[in-house]
């Protein structure tokens, strides 16, 4: 009475992900369909991360290019959604068949903590590319670069 409830299909969300370059994991597809009014933000947080890490890692080759990707990602979700369901979109991204090593799945993660530790900490968004520098608790050792 009165609510709109929107219901999302986990067979069209699926079949959506085909179109990504990057696939959107089982987990993930679970996510968006519990959340659909989250889904475009969720899609914009991904592109703007991948999209500035890429165009700094164009700029300067020195760019630890994945690692900026992650922390950033986990950062703006934080800031967006709070650290508990930054969490969940982020460690869902890296369940199943990513292509990751386990070593760099696990730099993965600990980059995605990090990124939600520096939005509970209030630290600038200009101020991240920096840290991924210099940090030492981001761990670059598996610089990969964007999948895109």
């Amino acid at each position: 009475a009165g609510r709109t409830v929107v219901v999302v299909n986990r067979e069209d969300i699926a079949r959506i992900s085909q179109l990504f370059d990057d696939k959107l994991t089982e987990p993930e597809i679970d996510i968006i369909a519990e959340n659909p009014a989250k889904a475009p933000l969720l899609f914009s947080i991904k592109d703007r991360a991948e999209t500035t890490a890429r165009s700094a890692y164009a700029g300067d080759s020195s760019v630890p290019q994945d690692p900026y990707r992650h922390v950033l990602w986990s950062y703006l979700l934080t800031r967006e959604f709070g650290p508990e369901f930054a969490k969940k979109v982020t460690d869902s991204h890296e369940s199943g068949p990513t292509g990751n090593s386990r070593m760099e799945r696990q730099q993965d993660y600990n980059n995605n903590e990090v990124g939600r530790r520096y939005a509970e900490q209030g630290v600038q968004e200009s101020e991240i590319l920096q840290l991924v520098r210099t940090d030492p608790t981001v761990m670059r050792q598996w610089n990969r670069g964007s999948r895109r």
